[in-house]
């Protein structure tokens, strides 16, 4: 005679579950869409979030997968230090989080991203363990948006983080042209849009020179900046405005202005502001050299110190194109005469082997 399997019920919320030999199964219907098991224990899951305690104990672990066996134990937890923002519409959004998926202490392998916007799959790629980075500004629309960030290991164990953002319509434009070179005070315009006061910043050499309230949207604006000295100086703008009790901070304009102040030596200016980038990647720099008393200037090229390249340069927009075949610190510097740019890059490695086969 086969031996009575030992059974018993559990009730959570408005869902009643029967406990079979370890294992359970819905009865009623409810809100609970899957389970998952982990170091012994079981939890059930409604629209990809935990809506036990844990229940057991229990034989296996795993993740939401519906009846996985498996050993594995999938982690994942986020390290931005934000579940819900209300941002500008053009701003960058970085997502930041963490994690693991172990069998027996045994790393299982990469894992497969899955980023939802408004229940949308925007982002689907494979990820190594560890520590991730995601830039969600491209997927965002206007308005609400529901995040869910999930990932699933080798064996089909997943974990979700959910986020709620919110996007507003601010931008600032400029039709300003640092191709030309001043002398003596510079009129600035500039276009603020958004509803809702905007407070603007100017800083010059890194230095706040000025602040402005603009209530109008989409209306011309200018700004006087003063008389500088001969050289090339950097110059960027930016606005804040406060939403639902958030402030909230439009994209960034960068310019690199020439003053010509009864000097003859050369200037460089390049509106290039990057700091990072990828093994493997070029880079393009576009820049200008200006000397007051020639129309060219010879210009020399180097990358952490050895001279890469030079050639004789008129007054329009040169560009100089690099590409990083090593990681770590990058020194890129354009030479004209006593003058130095210089551009401080942090090379990420690459995670693409291309050493020879063996």
């Amino acid at each position: 005679m086969a031996e009575k399997a030992e059974m018993r019920t559990l009730t959570s919320g408005d869902t009643t579950y029967e406990i079979v030999d370890g294992k359970a199964r819905e009865q009623l219907l409810g809100k609970v869409d899957g389970a998952f098991v982990e170091n012994g224990y079981l939890y059930l899951t409604a629209n990809d979030e935990t809506v036990t305690e844990a229940l057991g104990p229990f034989s296996g672990t795993g993740g939401g997968g519906g009846g996985s066996t498996n050993d594995a134990v999938l982690k994942m937890s986020n390290t931005s230090g934000w579940i819900s923002q209300t941002i500008s519409f053009a701003e960058d959004c970085i997502f930041t989080f963490s994690w693991s998926s172990l069998e027996n202490n045994l790393p299982t392998g990469n894992g497969s991203l899955n980023i939802k916007v408004n229940g949308v799959s925007k982002i689907v790629k494979n990820i190594p363990q560890g520590d991730a980075e995601i830039n969600l500004k491209d997927i965002l629309g206007l308005g609400s948006n529901t995040i869910k960030v999930s990932v699933t290991d080798i064996y089909g164990n997943s974990r979700t983080l959910a986020l709620s953002i919110e996007t507003v319509a601010f931008s600032l434009t400029s039709t300003f042209d640092d191709s030309f070179v001043y002398s003596g005070s510079v009129s600035f315009p500039y276009k603020p849009t958004g509803s809702a006061t905007k407070t603007m910043h100017f800083i010059l050499d890194g230095d706040e020179i000025g602040t402005e309230d603009v209530i109008a949207s989409g209306k011309q604006q200018n700004f006087t900046i003063p008389a500088q000295s001969h050289k090339a100086h950097s110059f960027e703008v930016y606005f804040e405005a406060e939403v639902n009790g958030t402030t909230v901070e439009s994209e960034r304009l960068y310019y690199e202005i020439m003053f010509e102040e009864g000097n003859n030596t050369p200037i460089i200016a390049s509106s290039f502001n990057e700091k990072e980038m990828m093994q493997y990647y070029t880079v393009s720099i576009p820049h200008y050299v200006y000397t007051p008393d020639s129309l060219t200037t010879e210009v020399e090229y180097y990358a952490n110190g050895e001279k890469v390249a030079s050639h004789i340069a008129d007054r329009k927009k040169q560009t100089w194109i690099y590409r990083a075949e090593t990681s770590g610190s990058l020194e890129l510097k354009i030479v004209a005469g006593d003058e130095r740019k210089i551009f401080n890059i942090t090379v990420a490695e690459t995670d693409i082997d291309v050493s020879a086969e063996t």
